[in-house]
């Protein structure tokens, strides 16, 4: 049987038509980020991750005509030939002259071997408003292609279309999960025409995941490029698809990096066990994370980091200054793509009189929700939290803290703005095995202020400055965690 390549949501999930039945808002709250960690997944060929996520979302904001698109996307990519025609059969009584289903509709119908239908889907889809000039070509290719006589059997061999197009072929490579096919059809396609916005955008994750970090930014850059060349009314990238194509290329341009901070808190790194001190100690750390390292592909970190920490005031007449610079010099790696755990090694050093030496293990967890900026909204539910269980192996003491918050992230001014407000609740534990009284809980209010900064029209905002002041009840009476928290950090 003849292989069809199918159009994909990913190249024509933003279509110009316009219907009443399903809600073609913007997604929010818990869907949006469902479909973000959707659309994620697919760029790691985990199409079956992504498409739990879609059913999920799809709970939330049952009605959205993006995610019923994305599924159908999802359910063709997989080979789910009997689920795609049951959602599509669904979907048409509401969206009758919609030419992107009309289309998939009839690439389903093809590879159910009704030719007869899938001519008439084809035919419907070209004279549907919605499709692009592209768009109707491979649709009108598709078309010819079906042949007049009965096709074969599904579970035959499916020879690839002779005059099959470079950027069809790319789609289906992409389908096949072989990325250095997929990458040379599309350069090959390039060379010959213009791509579609979302045709570059896919050209460039299949190069970002074969680690060619050049080439995929300059992907990137032509993605942003054609979308900003088409009339407002007819660019298939929203303002937040913008911002996250642009903020890949940040993150992929991303080698090395910085962090200052001040924090105002209950007690003092010690290397034993001390009494609650109110202090405020400062730290600076930089990293680096080479580029053509195996740990930094395919969603996974790894950084070498060399920072230096002092006490800078001491309410009750401790050592501050030089005397209490505590050195580090460690490691750290991300092991799990889709999972937030990080794991470190690094060394202490006594830098100052007051400080000591000695080797640190942790294991943190982290993970949160519209903790980044969002420029289609003006707000939204965030939250976020971390826990991290530390081992000082000469001192043999265990350290474990948990802090998380939940509250509602704002625009202080509009959606352009790049300070964020995110006044929120917060829990925090700790554990120390060498204090008096080991274990501490506090809960309170608190507000954060995030400034974000260095970007250009290629890059989204690299850095980030923060303000951060909680409130916080301790009913263990500790005096570890309870009072008043004040941190300050920059992110370069």
């Amino acid at each position: 049987m003849k292989r069809f390549a199918y159009l994909s949501v990913l190249s024509l999930l933003y279509s110009a038509a316009c219907h009443a039945d399903l809600d073609r808002a913007a997604l929010s709250g818990a869907a949006y980020q469902l479909t973000d960690q959707a659309y994620q997944a697919m760029a790691r060929h985990d199409d079956a991750a992504a498409e739990t996520l879609v059913v999920q979302a799809r709970q939330l904001q049952p009605d959205s005509y993006q995610l019923a698109m994305l599924l159908l996307d999802i359910e063709m990519r997989r080979g789910e030939w009997n689920e795609a025609e049951q959602l599509s059969a669904a979907l048409l009584p509401q969206l009758p002259d919609d030419g992107l289903l009309l289309a998939n509709s009839g690439f389903i119908a093809a590879q159910k071997n009704r030719g007869a239908d899938a001519r008439r889907y084809f035919a419907a889809a070209l004279r549907a408003p919605g499709l692009d000039a592209v768009q109707q070509e491979n649709v009108r290719r598709a078309l010819d292609s079906i042949p007049d006589v009965p096709v074969q059997s599904p579970t035959a061999p499916s020879p690839v279309v002779i005059t099959e197009a470079p950027l069809d072929a790319a789609y289906r490579f992409l389908r096949e999960h072989d990325d250095v096919q997929a990458l040379a059809m599309f350069q090959k396609g390039f060379a010959a025409q213009p791509g579609t916005p979302n045709q570059y955008a896919d050209a460039a994750y299949a190069a970002h995941r074969l680690h060619q970090n050049q080439l995929s930014i300059s992907l990137f850059k032509q993605a942003l490029d054609a979308n900003q060349a088409l009339p407002a009314g007819l660019q298939p990238f929203d303002a937040q698809q913008v911002f996250n194509y642009r903020n890949e290329i940040q993150q992929i341009n991303r080698s090395w990096g910085a962090v200052a901070s001040l924090a105002y808190q209950n007690s003092a790194l010690s290397s034993t066990s001390v009494n609650p001190l109110n202090t405020l100690q400062g730290s600076v750390e930089a990293y680096w994370q080479p580029d053509d390292f195996a740990g930094n592909q395919d969603g996974h970190l790894f950084q070498l980091f060399a920072g230096d920490t002092e006490t800078l005031f001491d309410a009750h007449g401790g050592v501050t200054g030089n005397s209490t610079a505590q050195g580090t010099l460690g490691m750290r790696y991300k092991p799990f793509a889709d999972m937030g755990m990080m794991l470190t090694a690094q060394r202490l050093v006594a830098l100052g009189n007051a400080s000591f030496t000695d080797t640190l293990l942790r294991v943190a967890y982290s993970n949160a929700a519209g903790a980044e900026l969002d420029v289609k909204q003006t707000d939204w539910r965030a939250w976020q939290f971390y826990t991290e269980a530390a081992y000082f192996v000469n001192a043999r003491r265990s350290i474990d803290t948990f802090e998380g918050s939940y509250g509602q992230a704002f625009h202080l001014l509009d959606t352009n703005s790049r300070v964020i407000v995110y006044p929120h609740v917060v829990l925090a534990a700790e554990y120390d095995s060498a204090a008096l009284n080991g274990s501490a809980v506090a809960a309170g209010p608190g507000v954060k202020l995030r400034y974000w900064l260095r970007e250009d029209a290629y890059n989204a905002p690299a850095s980030w400055l923060d303000l951060t002041l909680q409130y916080r009840w301790e009913p263990t009476h500790t005096n570890l965690l309870g009072g008043w928290v004040v941190r300050t950090i920059f992110w370069y």
